[in-house]
């Protein structure tokens, strides 16, 4: 948990080569992590871009960053077999990040090589929670609802939409919002429930 010093790794791997996609979003994570939310989400769409510019990639350099992908995700395969026997103070804890960020590289794979995916909605996710903590409350929706279109189950934005929803006067789609949350697995606050249930009781 040494921000600074990861995050000037990240950004040299970024510097290195620029369609590093992944150090862009780490980058990002240990900016949100010491509360320096612009900074993050500068990262997070920077990240972005150079995703969406991937496409324009020669299809050697595509190759390229597809093995790169491959061989992180074969590491990552391998922790996981691995994780219970490793020596961290919260295994579980590791095997949901390891989890998370397995799904994100699979999510980025280019399954047709003439065009490219939409830009992964863990990225929409974590762009939207650097807007939310700077109170950029439009932008945050925005990034919440690309990233439920490009994954309709994605709890976690659902839940941030609620919130936001439930902030901006619209208790209903408050409402509507969470129970996609909790039909995608994600248990959500009993006191976000209170309160979006006490705001539609309040409607005239």
């Amino acid at each position: 948990e040494s921000w600074d010093a990861a995050a000037e790794q990240f950004r040299a791997a970024a510097g290195h080569d620029p369609y590093m996609v992944m150090a862009y979003y780490n980058l990002g994570q240990c900016r949100m992590a010491d509360k320096r939310y612009v900074e993050a989400a500068a990262a997070y769409k920077a990240g972005q871009e150079a995703f969406t510019t991937m496409g324009a990639l020669s299809e050697k350099e595509r190759g390229r960053l597809a093995r790169e992908r491959r061989d992180e995700m074969d590491e990552i395969r391998d922790s996981l077999r691995r994780v219970d026997h490793m020596k961290f103070q919260n295994p579980e804890q590791m095997r949901i990040r390891l989890e998370d960020r397995l799904r994100l590289l699979e999510s980025m794979e280019f399954k047709n090589t003439a065009l490219t995916p939409p830009i992964p909605a863990e990225f929409r996710l974590a762009l939207g929670s650097a807007y939310f903590r700077q109170d950029k409350l439009a932008e945050a929706e925005a990034e919440y609802r690309a990233a439920v279109e490009v994954t309709p189950k994605m709890g976690p934005a659902h839940n941030n939409l609620a919130v936001i929803c439930l902030m901006t006067g619209r208790a209903d789609e408050a409402a509507s919002e969470l129970g996609l949350a909790e039909k995608s697995g994600v248990t959500v606050n009993p006191r976000l429930k209170a309160d979006i249930e006490k705001a539609r009781a309040a409607k005239p």
